[in-house]
């Protein structure tokens, strides 16, 4: 009987710090943001057409001198991925792209 009240006190205890860890995305936005503050916070527009239901995109934005176009999903109004689109229209774009891949994000 110790053991599951001890085990059970670890398990609520684990599960609040994983909680309370923030899963960052890409650069300040994290998993669970609002779609309510980002819509505040960026001029975003509904490109639902172009990816999937309830998708935001902002353009214009700057990945190492690229300018790319970031797509925001959401589940329940909340954020759950961000997918940056870089059109690639030659080798040398590739190869940095693929170089910005490896040195600054986690993959």
């Amino acid at each position: 009987m110790k053991r599951l009240i001890l085990l059970g006190l670890f398990l609520s205890l684990s599960s609040t710090s994983i909680a309370a860890e923030q899963i960052r995305l890409y650069k300040q936005y994290i998993v669970g943001t609002p779609k309510a503050y980002l819509q505040k916070a960026h001029v975003l527009e509904d490109c639902s057409a172009k990816y999937e239901q309830g998708t935001l995109c902002m353009k214009n934005h700057s990945l190492s001198g690229e300018n790319t176009e970031i797509a925001f999903r959401f589940l329940n109004d909340r954020l759950v991925s961000i997918v940056l689109m870089v059109p690639l229209g030659d080798v040398n774009k590739i190869k940095k792209m693929f170089h910005v891949m490896k040195t600054q994000f986690d993959l």
